[in-house]
């Protein structure tokens, strides 16, 4: 079974757990929502998720891009 910090590590967006069981947000306007806290190494991961929306994918990209514009990518 996977620890919190292990399916947090292998999929940022990792939610919580319920009934023992690792659970992930899906929604394309929750996940762009959590993009926004997201560090450069979290955004990394995140795009090499499979099956991504394409404007998760945008958000992803746009949030690299300001972080490394900020020095902190």
């Amino acid at each position: 079974m996977m620890t919190e910090q292990q399916a947090a590590a292998a999929n940022p967006f990792y939610a919580g757990t319920i009934n023992g069981s690792p659970y992930f947000t899906l929604a394309a306007a929750e996940r762009i929502q959590k993009v926004q806290e997201f560090n450069a190494d979290q955004c990394l991961a995140a795009l090499e998720l499979p099956h991504l929306q394409k404007s998760v994918v945008t958000a992803l990209n746009r949030r690299l891009g300001l972080l490394k514009r900020q020095g902190r990518a």
